[in-house]
């Protein structure tokens, strides 16, 4: 597994929980935690962000 490969799975397994996180901290936690659930959501956004801007930037290393 190249590091490419490796990097694009940690993003996305970044994204998910920084998803979840933000829905725990909308939905389930007290009121208390509703400024983490906008960070988690402005997270999730720059790591989608980042997530396109490394697979362009890397358009032409392979995945092996």
């Amino acid at each position: 597994m190249s590091l490419k490969a490796l990097h694009l799975i940690f993003i996305s397994l970044a994204i998910i929980l920084s998803f979840g996180f933000s829905y725990w901290a909308f939905y389930i936690a007290t009121k208390d935690f509703f400024i983490f659930g906008i960070l988690g959501s402005l997270f999730s956004i720059f790591l989608i962000i980042y997530g396109f801007w490394f697979l362009r930037k890397l358009k032409d290393v392979s995945y092996l």
